[in-house]
């Protein structure tokens, strides 16, 4: 098993939080350009509607009041597990079949409101599978402030060679 808390810890506790911009297309910050290697990070952006919430409340049957009724500013309180799709957003362009997904969820997410998601390679080890992988993941407000932060580990089908070779292209918009 992959075990990659100690750089998770270093990154969600990063001073970094305020230098991330919300910008709404993925972006591939990658230590070398054209290899995807621990350290690398992708970036991605959304601002939940109220017909997403309205949605997923319908779909999962989460129809607790405040995923229901907005606030004094016209807002719903967007769920906890649909803010985490945003991390599997990025997966799925890196190709990772989740196995453990872990989530903290520090503040309320609203709608309307752009969310920063940012999906860090903690650790690629090859395996008779693929790729076992470890991600740390954190959500921002416009503010920086963070609203979920994580981890994902999983397995790609991917040789460690070719996730290597993956270029900004390909995981990119």
């Amino acid at each position: 098993m992959v075990d990659c808390a100690d750089p998770i810890r270093e990154f969600l506790h990063s001073s970094r939080h305020s230098d991330i911009d919300a910008t709404p297309a993925l972006e591939y910050h990658a230590s070398q350009e054209g290899l995807m290697q621990v350290g690398d990070e992708l970036r991605t952006s959304y601002a939940f509607t109220v017909e997403d919430v309205l949605t997923f409340a319908r779909l999962s049957g989460d129809e607790a009041s405040q995923h229901q009724q907005p606030d004094a500013q016209g807002r719903l309180i967007v769920h906890g597990l649909l803010t985490a799709s945003l991390p599997t957003r990025i997966g799925s362009r890196m190709h990772i079949w989740a196995r453990e997904m872990t989530c903290q969820w520090r503040r309320p997410v609203y709608t309307d409101q752009p969310i920063v998601c940012v999906v860090r390679v903690e650790e690629m080890s090859a395996s008779d599978r693929g790729t076992r992988m470890c991600v740390s993941m954190k959500c921002l407000d416009p503010d920086g402030h963070l609203v979920m932060s994580g981890e994902c580990r999983g397995t790609s089908p991917l040789s460690l060679a070719e996730l290597q070779g993956l270029s900004v292209s390909a995981l990119s918009d």
